[in-house]
């Protein structure tokens, strides 16, 4: 089975709630971050830097910044101007 990138995130997410309740907090912490390092060296090797730093965002900032990039397709002002 393959995951996309939000469900990717959303399993991180899930994961750092369980490990506020663990009762070995300090040792899940230094895993986690662990984890979240492979995470982002992964997402900036496959997808880039600008997407690895969105795919780091919370969920709030994440849908936020997605929205302000597809209103900003639609109404065509992208940054790319046609020669």
């Amino acid at each position: 089975m393959c995951l996309g990138g939000s469900q990717i995130i959303s399993i991180r997410d899930s994961c750092k709630a369980l490990l506020h309740n663990c009762s070995i907090y300090k040792m899940k912490v230094a895993a986690a971050k662990t984890i979240e390092r492979i995470e982002r060296e992964f997402h900036r090797r496959a997808f880039g830097d600008e997407r690895a730093r969105v795919n780091a965002l919370p969920a709030a900032e994440r849908g936020a910044y997605l929205a302000r990039l597809r209103r900003r397709a639609v109404s065509g002002a992208g940054g790319i101007s046609a020669r």
